[in-house]
């Protein structure tokens, strides 16, 4: 009777103390704002500091990140009653630009079993500035260029449109610049670039200047401190506009017909220039005029016998391919034919030949 007593007394005692033991962690915070960061800063951390305020060790098993740009770090082993410990948090700010929020779950085990506590940073990251050379890679004479190529695209016989070019001069010295363009483009830019300005430069085609048509390529050239660094492409379709002619306009409206789509002028010998016609007649009322004969090619010319047809009259058209410098291969080209006829004022035609040795 005496034994099962003091069992019982000391399974009692036990229970008791088990009992009377106290599992607290306490954090000084649990939510930290870095506020505003720069994203080259790379890293930033902060550090979570706990005290147990309880009367039984525990230990930090394991912390996890709802991401992988915030890794933790933590005090190992137990920890025990009045002891203290701390949790680092760090957060990758390189390539995250803009406002974050993140939390990291900490689980804490201890003799009673294991529970969870949370954690959150949040901030703001400040997107880095770019070097220069990164928005204007095109480098002439350390003036950097958005782009080398001015696109105007379709633009209307008798119409100024504009177009902008961003620029900046990549030194801390000023720079000089000087745009030559031919007479048809009015480039309005400052006469110097100060250091690591950024501007605009203004492009303006005046297509009545130009006797040119379709797809025109000018060229405008470059200089910087008085030396000539490279070039710009402005480009452009010039086309005529047939949306004001009136009813009676396009009824005696000029008609293009053209003998042939394509022409073939079979085998070539290098070293030599060939000659193939066809025969453009206005089959309408009204003078039709011969725009321009505008070839693909670098080595073909295109010409018009004449550039102005009365009704029911034809000409011929040219096509000349310069074989001086090519190889042997099957060519196959297209030359334009580009008139005042509403209905068809592009007409395409289809070169075909075959250089030989």
């Amino acid at each position: 009777m005496k034994q099962n007593f003091i069992i019982l007394f000391l399974l009692f005692s036990t229970i008791t103390l088990v009992a009377q033991q106290k599992i607290e962690i306490v954090f000084d915070e649990t939510e930290y704002d870095f506020g505003n960061i720069r994203e080259e800063d790379g890293k930033v951390s902060h550090i979570f500091r706990f005290t147990n305020h309880g009367t039984a060790p525990f230990a930090i098993k394991m912390v996890t990140s709802s991401c992988g740009c915030t890794t933790p770090e933590w005090t190992k082993g137990p920890i025990p009653p009045r002891g203290t410990g701390s949790i680092t948090v760090a957060y990758t700010a390189e390539g995250r630009p803009g406002p974050f929020h993140k939390g990291v779950t900490v689980i804490i085990g201890s003799s009673s079993g294991d529970f969870t506590e949370t954690l959150d940073i949040k901030g703001y990251v400040s997107p880095k500035q770019q070097p220069l050379s990164e928005s204007y890679p095109y480098n002439l004479g350390n003036v950097l260029f958005r782009s080398t190529i001015i696109p105007f695209g379709m633009v209307t016989k008798g119409k100024s449109p504009e177009r902008q070019l961003e620029i900046a001069n990549g030194i801390n010295e000023p720079l000089k610049l000087v745009l030559t363009a031919p007479k048809h483009i009015v480039v309005q830019a400052p006469a110097l670039i100060k250091p690591n300005e950024e501007i605009a430069i203004t492009f303006k085609y005046l297509s009545n200047h130009t006797n040119k048509w379709a797809y025109v390529d000018d060229e405008v050239n470059v200089s910087v401190n008085d030396k000539t660094v490279g070039k710009l492409n402005v480009r452009a379709n010039i086309q005529e506009d047939f949306s004001t002619l009136s009813s009676k306009e396009r009824m005696n409206a000029p008609v293009a017909t053209l003998s042939a789509k394509k022409i073939n002028l079979g085998k070539l010998k290098i070293g030599s220039k060939y000659r193939g016609k066809l025969s453009l007649k206005n089959s309408g009322i009204d003078p039709l005029i011969v725009r321009a004969v505008v070839a693909e090619s670098s080595y073909m010319k295109g010409s018009t016998g004449k550039s102005t047809l009365k009704g029911g009259k034809s000409t011929d058209i040219k096509i000349e391919v310069d074989a001086t410098k090519l190889q042997p291969f099957t060519f196959s080209k297209t030359v334009e034919i580009i008139t005042n006829d509403p209905t068809n004022p592009i007409i395409t035609v289809g070169v075909e030949w075959q250089t030989v040795r």
